[in-house]
């Protein structure tokens, strides 16, 4: 599934990318489902430096305020991607190696181990020129994804080229507290 793409080929113009998280509501009142969307910034020993490498919800911005976290949408209602992470892939401080995309998902009132995506529909993430808007490429969140409440998207890495993006889109069982463990 590994699918590579060469920014620094194709996209070479490109400084500030958005990656984007949409899915359609709820109709069922009874289920909160939340998806949120979080970048690990990861070192050459693939691990964050601090717990300050974290961008999501209750941290949007990093320290060099190179990534930016453009808020947390609960409910899916929105008409544009619900949650954007902008990334000014000139301006990522040189230590950073790889920035990890992963999606978790919240069920209000359930446990991470009782939650996973299978209440969830027309799901997806997407890379994108954050100044025109094009997409860059596209991944369903499916129902191969229904026993998992954890995916890792992809990775954008730095190479001695320029950023290349990696598809990954491996499922996991562990959150985002269990991603945070995995960085640490």
């Amino acid at each position: 599934m590994n699918e590579r793409i060469l920014l620094y080929e194709t996209y070479k113009n490109v400084n500030r990318l958005g990656i984007g998280l949409r899915w359609k509501p709820q109709t069922d009142a009874n289920q909160r489902i939340d998806l949120d969307i979080s970048a690990f910034l990861l070192d050459s020993n693939q691990s964050m430096p601090s717990p300050h490498h974290i961008i999501f919800y209750h941290n949007k911005k990093s320290v060099d305020e190179s990534i930016l976290h453009l808020g947390d949408n609960r409910s899916g209602e929105e008409r544009r991607d619900d949650e954007i992470i902008l990334v000014s892939v000139d301006d990522v401080q040189s230590d950073i190696e790889e920035i990890a995309v992963v999606i978790t998902i919240y069920n209000e009132g359930v446990t991470v181990e009782n939650t996973s995506f299978m209440p969830v529909s027309g799901a997806f993430v997407r890379l994108f020129d954050y100044q025109t808007n094009k997409e860059i490429l596209r991944y369903d969140i499916n129902e191969h994804y229904n026993d998992f409440n954890g995916l890792e998207f992809g990775k954008l890495m730095r190479t001695s080229e320029g950023w290349v993006f990696e598809i990954t889109g491996t499922g996991s069982k562990k959150g985002l507290e269990g991603y945070i463990d995995q960085f640490a």
